[in-house]
C-alpha cells in the first residue's frame, strides 16, 4: 500500500481547480505574483517544485479555497507551515480578512446604496492616495458581497445585511502585466466569472458572453485603473467598449480605484472614453475617522496606555498602514519586554523607509 502522504504542489493545484480559481485571482488576493502562484502549483516541470511557499500567504490561500480544517491542516502540513494564523495587523500590503478591516463606513454605504437600487447597478470609482487602502477595500467588497466572512465579535457593517441576491465579482488588477494585453484580461474575466467561452474570444466575442450569459448582478473592479491607461495595448478602442458594456449590458457595473480623478488619467493618457464619465459615485478614499481608528488601536494593543494610544492615534493622522506599522511595533516591543520608546522611533523609521512620512500631514 502506498503511504506517501500528497506533495504541497499537489494538494494546492488540486484544491486551486476543484475550485476553478484562476492564478491571477488568487495571486491578487493575497498579494503575490502571478508567477508565485504558478510555482506553487508546478506548472512547469522544468523548474524546481516549491516546497517551502510564504506560511501567512498560504495561509490567506487556504481560507480563500474554502477548505475544511482537515484540509487546511493537511495543506499546511505539506508546505512544512504551523496552522496557526498571527493575530497581528497585515503591515503594508492590502488586508484580504475581513475580521482585519476597519472603518470605511461611509464609504461603504455609498457603494451598497449604488448597487441596491431598482434601476439597476452604478459605476463606482474610489480615489485615493498610494496606500491608503484601495485594494483592501476591493477585497472587502467582495469578501462581504458573496460569502459569510469571520468577523469580529463586535464588528458591524453597512454590508453586513447585503442584498440577498447572488453577486459576483471579477477582478483586474493592473499591476500584473498580463492584465494590460486585452485577450488576456478578457479570458481572465470570462474565466473568473466561470462563462463559457472558446479559446479564442476578442472584444466583440467578450460582448456577446457577457450579453448572453451574465444573468446575476456583476461587478468588474478594476483596481489601479491609471496603470491601465498608461498601457499602449489598451488603447481608445478598448475603453470605447468598456463604455459600451455599461450602457447596453443588464446585471454589469465597474468599480474602478485610481490614485487621481479618472477623468484626468484619461485626458493625460490621451485616451478620453465616454466611459469615464459614466460614475454614478465618485468617492475618496480619506483617513479612518477618529472613532475608526481607536477601534483600530483598541482591537489590536488591548493592555496600551492611553499615552501610547492617544501617540499612536496623532501620529497616524488615522491612515490604516499607518496604524498598522506603529501597532505592529508596539506588539514587537511587548513580546521583547522593553519598556522604554524605542518601538516609536522604530516605527517613525519604517515609516520613513516606506515613503509614508507624507501620509501624516494629510488630514
Amino acid at each position: 500500500m502506498d503511504t506517501q502522504k500528497p506533495r504541497f504542489s499537489e494538494l494546492f493545484d488540486q484544491y486551486m481547480t476543484e475550485n476553478g480559481l484562476s492564478d491571477s485571482w488568487m495571486a491578487w488576493k493575497i498579494g503575490v505574483a502571478r508567477q508565485t502562484i504558478s510555482r506553487w502549483r508546478h506548472k512547469n516541470k522544468n523548474e524546481p517544485e516549491i516546497k517551502h511557499p510564504n506560511c501567512e500567504k498560504l495561509q490567506e490561500a487556504a481560507l480563500l479555497l474554502k477548505l475544511t480544517p482537515q484540509q487546511i491542516r493537511e495543506l499546511l502540513t505539506a508546505a512544512h507551515c504551523q496552522p496557526d494564523n498571527p493575530s497581528i495587523p497585515a503591515i503594508c500590503q492590502p488586508i484580504n480578512s475581513a475580521h482585519q478591516f476597519f472603518g470605511r463606513e461611509e464609504v461603504l454605504e455609498r457603494i451598497k446604496g449604488a448597487w441596491s437600487k431598482m434601476g439597476g447597478l452604478e459605476n463606482v470609482a474610489v480615489i485615493g492616495l498610494r496606500a491608503s487602502g484601495k485594494t483592501s477595500l476591493l477585497h472587502y467588497l467582495e469578501n462581504m458581497m458573496t460569502t459569510k466572512p469571520l468577523l469580529r465579535s463586535n464588528q458591524t457593517t453597512v454590508l453586513s445585511n447585503r442584498r440577498p441576491k447572488p453577486f459576483q465579482f471579477a477582478i483586474i488588477n493592473f499591476h500584473d502585466p498580463g492584465m494590460c494585453e486585452p485577450n488576456i484580461l478578457v479570458r481572465e474575466v470570462l474565466q473568473q466569472l466561470k462563462l463559457t467561452s472558446p479559446d479564442s474570444c476578442d472584444l466583440i466575442c467578450f460582448s456577446n458572453l457577457l450579453k448572453t450569459q451574465l444573468n446575476i448582478p456583476t461587478v468588474i473592479m478594476m483596481d489601479e485603473i491609471g496603470t491601465g491607461l498608461k498601457s499602449p495595448n489598451l488603447d481608445k478602442a478598448f475603453w470605447h467598449s468598456m463604455r459600451y458594456f455599461t450602457g447596453h449590458i443588464p446585471n454589469l457595473a465597474f468599480l474602478v480605484t485610481a490614485t487621481e480623478p479618472i477623468a484626468k488619467l484619461a485626458k493625460n493618457a490621451d485616451k478620453p472614453s465616454p466611459f469615464f464619465n459614466l460614475f454614478g459615485q465618485m468617492l475618496t478614499l480619506d483617513a479612518l475617522t477618529k472613532k475608526e481608528a481607536i477601534e483600530f488601536v483598541d482591537y489590536f494593543i488591548l493592555n496600551a496606555s492611553l499615552e501610547d494610544k492617544a501617540w499612536i492615534l496623532e501620529t497616524s493622522s488615522g491612515w490604516p498602514v499607518l496604524l498598522q506599522i506603529l501597532c505592529d511595533e508596539y506588539l514587537r516591543a511587548l513580546e521583547k519586554k522593553q519598556i522604554d520608546d524605542t518601538w516609536k522611533i522604530k516605527g517613525l523609521k519604517r515609516i520613513e523607509e516606506n515613503g509614508l512620512q507624507d501620509l501624516q500631514s494629510v488630514l
